[in-house]
């Protein structure tokens, strides 16, 4: 089978419902759609299906030539049109102002087309000479969804509060986490530490454990002076769930940690937003809703969200409790330099333009020399073999896991294998996406009334 367009996608919460927004626009145009998570053990299945059946194939993320080969030619092979969603557009700006920082496309990945959210991003991709061309200011497809016409796309307070369990009556106070690196394994700490680069990462543990046990803290004793309210916990997709939060929920009732559904979902029903350093501050913001930033401890400028910047936020247990009945939704004209909002047109819209633009040109607009095809052709040789291996030895972790289970945590070695928790984790998450993937025909069903 032939694929006109294929979506790749790595975190389903954050990705999935707009893809299949844009997906669908296009499809409905009698376009062959094909969407897929992108593979975290074994890249043979999805290369079977697509190697040299794709005409355009749309990547979340993409930096360096190393995802090119990861994202494209292992998966699709030498596809000539690869569009960039650039999931992650908001960084710090010491970042932004550096043109090597890791978070700029290098090498070839600067000649494909890369899709931008507002001005400001557009301008910063110019600036580092990104040709005009491969650049589309589109706007944020996810922020369609807080728009009008998909007020019937998500489900009623009514719904989520039966469904939950959740008091109906209570004020609906939401805490959207963002303390992925609060708890991290052993195991993890030199992955994360290649990632980071300069930043130094025992900070950044420090910061987010004392920010995060500090912030339940405050809550504990909001809840417990407050009957009337009840709190949504909503963790980040990479976040381990840390003793003190455990224990936290254990000791209060009305505190739900939930991971079910979009984050946008949580915000519509909510009557009060928090968070610490998640961007869906924007979603909030962008919904009129009440949103606040909780900073029991200051944040350094180097590792502030350029967003942020200048933003007041709360900083004391006494400001936590006066926002319970102020609520404000002031305006940032940081937040509107980088998400382009248009009232006149749907950002999905304006990608599925981009997309069939691409699709029908008759200009290629990437050209896979013949030195890049040889050293590919090489790797991706001993990628099979390598990701052969990786298979087996991720499906003996799993076993080890699951055996694990059955008596009761006695098999203590198994902490002592080689990248345990790495495949763990990765276990784990194709366990969510298996969630995820059972909610596309509801998605598409409840998207098809609204797209025209």
């Amino acid at each position: 089978m032939l694929y006109h367009f294929l979506f790749l996608y790595e975190i389903p919460s954050r990705e999935l419902e707009s893809l299949l927004l844009i997906g669908l626009d296009l499809e409905k145009q009698g376009f062959v759609v094909a969407y897929e998570n992108i593979p975290l053990v074994n890249y043979s299945k999805l290369r079977k299906k697509y190697f040299n059946k794709c005409d355009v194939i749309v990547v979340p993320t993409m930096y360096t030539e190393n995802s090119l080969f990861k994202r494209v030619f292992a998966i699709a092979g030498k596809v000539r049109k690869i569009v960039n969603m650039r999931w992650e557009q908001i960084n710090t700006e010491e970042i932004e102002n550096d043109p090597k920082s890791f978070w700029y496309p290098q090498g070839k990945v600067r000649e494909i087309t890369h899709l931008c959210w507002g001005k400001k991003s557009y301008n910063s991709l110019k600036s580092i000479g990104l040709n005009k061309d491969n650049i589309e200011l589109t706007g944020p497809v996810h922020l369609d969804f807080l728009k009008p016409v998909f007020f019937e796309y998500y489900h009623s307070r009514d719904e989520i509060c039966m469904k939950y369990n959740i008091d109906k009556a209570k004020k609906i106070v939401l805490y959207i986490s963002s303390f992925s690196f609060a708890e991290i394994p052993k195991y993890f700490y030199q992955h994360y530490k290649n990632i980071l680069g300069t930043i130094n990462l025992n900070e950044l543990i420090e910061l987010s454990y004392s920010s995060q046990k500090i912030t339940l803290n405050w809550f504990s004793s909001l809840l417990d002076e407050n009957n009337d309210i009840v709190l949504i916990y909503r963790p980040h997709p990479e976040e381990n769930i840390s003793k003190e939060l455990n224990l936290f929920i254990k000791n209060h009732d009305r505190v739900l940690l939930i991971r079910d559904l979009s984050v946008k979902q949580w915000i519509k029903i909510s009557d009060l937003i928090y968070t610490w350093i998640s961007t869906s501050y924007v979603e909030a913001y962008y919904a009129k809703k009440p949103i606040f930033l909780i900073r029991p401890i200051n944040i350094p400028k180097s590792q502030e969200a350029i967003i942020f910047d200048n933003l007041k936020y709360i900083s004391d247990y006494q400001e936590l409790k006066t926002s319970l009945i102020v609520g404000y939704q002031k305006k940032n004209t940081i937040i509107d330099e980088y998400y382009f909002v248009d009232n006149n047109e749907m950002a999905y819209k304006k990608i599925s333009n981009v997309l069939k633009r691409k699709l029908i040109s008759k200009y290629d607009d990437f050209i896979w020399d013949t030195d890049l095809i040889k050293h590919y052709d090489v790797l991706l040789k001993q990628y099979s073999v390598k990701q052969s291996m990786l298979s087996l030895y991720f499906m003996l972790v799993v076993f080890c896991y699951e055996l694990n289970k059955l008596t009761n945590n006695k098999l203590s070695f198994i902490n002592y294998l080689p990248y345990y928790h790495s495949n763990l984790s990765i276990y784990l998450k194709n366990k969510d996406l298996k969630k995820w993937k059972k909610r596309v025909p509801i998605i598409k069903k409840r998207l098809d009334a609204i797209v025209s």
